[in-house]
């Protein structure tokens, strides 16, 4: 379990790029919302890779920076509970409904919830003072396209009721409120967790280098 706290989302982009490499093969077999669905997934795991391994640093910003912790190594935010956190949405609401195509409204909450994530990523952005932030091209070059031509595709081919768009946003609504807020910010939040965040993952160039312009150009955070 260390392993996996500490490399979950490099495990996470190798899963990601087989995925690709199968898509690949697989492209004309599958039907288009498999397709969509399984590039979601992939966008996903790029996207968690942004935010925690390269460039990264999304640890320092929501815990040194935002929260202002005197612990930012381990709370709010740790390894344990932003592991279990993202490994339920990236498995459990994005590849697994790829097995699902025609349960529309399951893919159709993975494709809310990443659209959840424009303002949220647009938000850290300006945070930032930057027009770039961990995850942003996964955002925008990823999530918004896959889920504007998922939910186009869904309409135009009468695949998507009214009762899906109520199933999936009440599961999109679940995963942030239970699964991100409440599980990964509360129940698992704690100040003096075992599961700190490793020295690597707390100095990330690109951020510390961003906070230090930040800093001396005045206008702080």
């Amino acid at each position: 379990m260390k392993f996996l706290r500490r490399r979950w989302y490099d495990i996470g982009l190798v899963a990601g790029l087989i995925t690709a490499l199968v898509l690949i093969f697989i492209w004309s077999d599958i039907s288009v919302i498999q397709r969509l669905l399984l590039m979601n997934f992939i966008a996903m795991t790029v996207h968690e890779f942004e935010e925690f391994g390269f460039p990264g640093g999304m640890p320092i910003l929501l815990n040194q920076v935002k929260a202002k912790s005197e612990t930012p190594d381990r709370y709010p935010m740790n390894q344990n509970g932003v592991m279990v956190g993202n490994l339920i949405t990236v498995y459990g609401f994005y590849l697994l409904s790829a097995f699902f195509p025609d349960q529309i409204w399951f893919g159709l909450a993975g494709v809310l919830i990443g659209f959840l994530q424009t303002p949220v990523h647009v938000g850290v952005a300006v945070m930032l003072r930057n027009i770039y932030a961990p995850g942003n091209l996964a955002v925008f070059l990823g999530h918004t396209p896959v889920g504007c031509y998922f939910i186009y595709y869904g309409l135009q081919h009468h695949l998507i009721s009214g009762m899906d768009w109520l199933f999936a946003a009440l599961l999109a609504i679940f995963n942030a409120t239970v699964i991100v807020a409440l599980l990964g910010y509360k129940v698992l939040a704690d100040k003096h967790s075992p599961y700190p965040f490793a020295d690597e993952e707390m100095h990330r160039p690109w951020m510390l280098k961003q906070i230090a312009r930040m800093k001396s150009s005045g206008t702080g955070f």
